[in-house]
């Protein structure tokens, strides 16, 4: 793999892995450069959101990785439909 090298090899965790991205989104917070980290190598231009993961959840590079939660994307998505169509949170209780 042209990203993280042996990186797939080395993760018998696929399972968590899958669990975080129904979770969450993950994308990458640089277009460019390269981070290595307790042998994984990151190119963030190439990653992809399962990589990201991994690097995130399991590696902690919450400096290079930006995570957005599924649940919060949905609860915008409905505010902003609801405001489209004139509803407010105030007129739903």
């Amino acid at each position: 793999m042209d990203c993280c090298g042996d990186i797939k090899e080395q993760i018998p965790l696929i399972v968590e892995i899958h669990k975080y991205l129904t979770m969450a989104h993950y994308k990458a917070k640089q277009n460019s450069g390269m981070t290595s980290c307790q042998g994984h190598s990151f190119k963030w231009a190439k990653c992809t959101e399962e990589e990201l993961a991994f690097a995130y959840e399991e590696l902690g590079l919450k400096d290079f990785v930006k995570k957005t939660n599924t649940k919060n994307e949905e609860k915008t998505k409905s505010n902003k439909k609801a405001k489209e169509s004139g509803e407010t949170d105030k007129g739903k209780e």
